[in-house]
């Protein structure tokens, strides 16, 4: 049986962008623009002067200090402003709930942010660079455009960085939610192309036999009614005991040899330790109706199946290989059934070994709790 982690929806109220107070909106654009006009003035002057060039004019430090401030302030209240218009284009009401197609907002917010801080960076900052410095050389861009993404990174990391590692959590748990969406629906379409593909050829075999012996039709038809009970009763079930499975297995047999006599021998002999494993409802029946599509099966050339188990906890069905000139297309579906069912919900495969007189399939045999 499929077990996945049950997602939660984050309300959407949670990731809203709080504006901050008053005192952080006027205490953080100084402490900020003094912070990065200090580490623009060292990375300038280094070259040339080791450290910071004091021998400027003191007025010349004052006005490059406060045009910084006031770009710091105005892209952060610019930041604000993106933040509470993104938001409200995104989410009509508090009520909302977060999935990955409305939280896409918070990237939006990140492109918008970064994009808007660095034309407002370049048209502030790259100007006043070239009225302050005689000129504007490529250095003096590539300053100003490495200074401004590395602090509006760290700001954004000390602001949002919560809800950001919230969305990629959430995200995860949506798109956990989905796969196993997908893979319910493709098992589901998996058991649903099993049971016509049975009673069709379930039919087949009566239709057969209803034209040569009655008794015997009318015994087929009420062990038909008891096999065909046990497909309706698992057919919602990703697995089921092998000793169920086992029990299911003998009907289905009886039904075969009402219709091939001495033409096909079938014997079972599974360790019973392992009858409380699980696996695939009607694998077994799949496996020997391929094999009995594939093959000869006349009193003169038997069909023999068997089926056993190995010290490995494997499930073994063999059969002798005396291949139809004229092989049935639709027996195909059977085994990758069975192939595409094991790697939905076990992500184990099958090993099939084919020699020149025999053909062997080994199921792995699983828990409860996969």
């Amino acid at each position: 049986m499929l077990h996945t982690q049950s997602t939660m929806t984050t309300p959407a109220h949670i990731l809203y962008p709080q504006p901050p107070s008053v005192a952080m909106r006027l205490g953080l654009p100084p402490i900020a623009g003094v912070v990065i006009y200090t580490v623009i003035r060292i990375v300038a002057d280094s070259n040339n002067y080791g450290f910071i060039d004091f021998t400027r004019p003191l007025w010349l430090f004052a006005l490059e200090c406060g045009w910084t401030i006031s770009s710091v302030f105005i892209i952060h209240e610019m930041t604000i402003w993106l933040r509470l218009w993104l938001y409200k284009r995104e989410f009509e009401s508090s009520t909302a709930t977060v999935t990955i197609s409305q939280s896409a907002y918070l990237w939006k917010e990140i492109r918008w942010i970064f994009i808007g801080t660095l034309v407002i960076g370049n048209a502030l900052g790259l100007p006043f660079t070239a009225m302050t410095d005689d000129g504007l050389s490529f250095f003096d861009g590539f300053v100003n455009n490495l200074v401004t993404i590395v602090f509006l990174t760290a700001y954004l990391l000390a602001t949002r960085g919560r809800d950001y590692v919230r969305l990629l959590n959430q995200s995860e748990l949506e798109l956990e939610r989905y796969k196993h969406d997908i893979t319910s629906a493709r098992l589901q379409a998996l058991r649903n192309q099993i049971n016509p593909h049975f009673l069709f050829n379930s039919l087949n075999t009566l239709s057969s036999l209803v034209h040569r012996d009655a008794n015997a039709a009318d015994d087929f038809i009420q062990e038909l009614a008891k096999v065909y009970r046990y497909v309706l009763e698992h057919a919602e079930r990703d697995l089921v005991p092998l000793r169920t499975e086992l029990t299911f297995a003998e009907s289905y047999i009886f039904l075969l040899h009402m219709r091939f006599k001495e033409g096909l021998r079938i014997t079972i002999n599974i360790d019973e330790a392992l009858e409380d494993f699980f696996v695939p409802p009607m694998t077994l029946q799949i496996l020997i109706e391929n094999a009995v599509k594939h093959n000869i099966v006349s009193p003169k050339e038997p069909l023999t199946i068997e089926i056993s188990s190995d010290v490995q906890g494997f499930l073994l069905v063999e059969n002798n290989l005396q291949e139809r000139s004229e092989k049935d297309t639709s027996s195909s579906v059977g085994l990758a059934n069975i192939t595409a069912r094991y790697e939905f919900l076990a992500q184990k495969p099958l090993e099939i070994v084919r020699s020149a007189d025999s053909f062997l399939v080994k199921i792995p045999l699983l828990g409860e709790e996969l």
